[in-house]
């Protein structure tokens, strides 16, 4: 399985009427995991917080047959196919009329015009996403057309402060019972802990000003990573290790 994170959310506006965010607009975190079939040409997956594996995407899909995986609420049918170029290869785009957001696609790879794993379609009243671009660290795949502030980049980009926090460290690292964060503006910074599967865990921590100090406090051995939080957004995240005494 490939694990889904969502990394950050910057809400650029909101428009109505009405215009209501799902909960999971605002998540931030682990969202699930995918898996691949290359023989089927299928995607599976299986959300955060659940244990049974479903259909995200069906690649084999013809003109009139049903879409299922992450629709939502009716019935929906490809009604054209298309190709589309991403990443100097063409990859093939099924059309669908969804049932309350009007025209939608999905695209080999790459996902719905909603986003990766985003619902095709959302009850009335409530907002829905754009798929911007697909990337990676040398450069974009695919390009949507959609509008955005940001275009293709990624958010913490375009935040030109950069942090005192994002210089901080941790010593030692890796440690078996605590662990120090030295930096710079700690004061008023909240931390979360997540693990390897990316599941937020309980730990202990105290402190402010240029360090704050950390327990194991009975966590099991293995990788984790600190993200910091100052004023509503993510400033840092930093990988610790625990090893056994």
């Amino acid at each position: 399985y490939t694990q889904v994170l969502r990394d950050s959310v910057v809400v650029e506006g909101i428009g109505g009427p009405p215009c209501w965010l799902f909960p999971w607009a605002f998540f931030t975190g682990y969202r699930g995991a995918i898996r691949e079939d290359t023989v089927a040409n299928k995607v599976y997956g299986i959300w955060a917080g659940e244990t049974n594996e479903s259909l995200f995407y069906d690649y084999t899909l013809g003109i009139g047959q049903a879409i299922v995986g992450l629709a939502s609420g009716c019935t929906m049918t490809v009604s054209g196919i298309d190709s589309v170029l991403v990443n100097g290869e063409y990859r093939k785009r099924w059309h669908f009329m969804t049932c309350y957001e009007g025209p939608g696609y999905i695209i080999e790879g790459i996902g719905s015009d909603n986003g990766l794993i985003e619902r095709l379609d959302l009850a009335p009243g409530f907002c829905s996403g754009s798929l911007i671009c697909v990337r990676d660290d040398q450069m974009a795949w695919y390009e949507s057309g959609a509008p955005s502030t940001y275009g293709c980049q990624e958010v913490i980009a375009r935040v030109p402060v950069v942090d005192p926090v994002q210089q901080a460290s941790f010593h030692p690292n890796p440690f078996r019972t605590t662990t120090r964060l030295v930096a710079e503006g700690l004061d008023g910074a909240s931390l979360i802990l997540t693990n390897s599967l990316g599941q937020t865990v309980p730990f202990t921590y105290r402190g402010a000003g240029t360090f704050v100090e950390i327990d194991r406090s009975g966590l099991p051995s293995g990788a984790y990573w600190v993200k910091v939080m100052k004023q509503g957004r993510w400033v840092a995240t930093h990988q610790l290790m625990i090893i056994d005494p």
